[in-house]
């Protein structure tokens, strides 16, 4: 007759539940720490960068253009970034660090930058947002954005050509209107453009869905153009009307 022996250990068991309620204790406390950075960056109205070590004080600042821009450049870490049509060709910033950006305005070329914007960053606090307005929104010639983090938001604009790189977020285009050719390269979120006038179209998927005039079609597509805007995104859902 065989005997099977079911043998335990209690010293494992033992060890096993010590490493989890060790690993539990350090979530909590990763978790309280969290929370009250977070509770004392908005209350102080600050932002933590943790990489740095530093505590930046948000400001609201708001700038008049002196010219009406033609040729416009962004490049940005993290923000929701907006372009607008306006009574005023005005600059607003909001919960954004005294001297986090750099403005520079030569004549009708106008550019927004920030240092090590394409480094990602630990940060705790409210995100910046940025509000252009711009008097003659039909007027653009040149609109280039670099954009690490955040949301893009374009509204009624026509331009002669499109440069975007957001790398990580949403990207929202309504009424846009390019003139010439255009290109679009999303690595991570969502991208929608809605009334889309353009000379052709040419959109290129890696993972997601691609939606034109709400019907779905292949994660290629293609339509004819001698100046089309080219979409390419590789992670997200892209939707597009005309």
């Amino acid at each position: 007759m065989n005997f099977n022996f079911i043998h335990s250990h209690p010293e494992g068991d033992l060890t096993m539940k010590k490493i989890i309620i060790a690993v539990l204790i350090v979530l909590v406390a990763i978790a309280f720490i969290g929370g009250g950075l977070t509770a004392w960056a908005s209350g102080t109205h600050r932002r933590l960068n943790l990489n740095h070590f530093t505590a930046t004080p948000l400001t609201t600042q708001t700038q008049i253009l002196s010219q009406s821009p033609k040729q416009i450049r962004f490049d940005l870490r993290t923000a929701v970034i907006k372009i607008e049509p306006g009574r005023t060709n005005q600059l607003k910033l909001t919960n954004a660090g005294q001297n986090q950006y750099q403005v520079n305005q030569t004549g009708t070329s106008w550019s927004l930058t920030e240092k090590q914007a394409n480094r990602h960053q630990l940060e705790i606090g409210q995100s910046p947002t940025i509000t252009l307005t711009l008097a003659d929104p039909q007027a653009i010639q040149q609109l280039t954005i670099n954009q690490l983090n955040g949301t893009l938001n374009l509204n009624d604009l026509t331009t002669n050509n499109l440069a975007i790189h957001h790398h990580n977020g949403t990207t929202f285009a309504q009424n846009l209107t390019l003139t010439g050719a255009g290109e679009v390269t999303k690595d991570n979120g969502r991208t929608t453009i809605q009334h889309l006038t353009s000379n052709g179209l040419t959109v290129t998927i890696r993972t997601g869905q691609f939606k034109l005039n709400g019907q779905k079609t292949g994660r290629h597509y293609q339509q004819s153009g001698y100046q089309p805007l080219r979409i390419t995104s590789g992670s997200g859902q892209v939707s597009v009307s005309q």
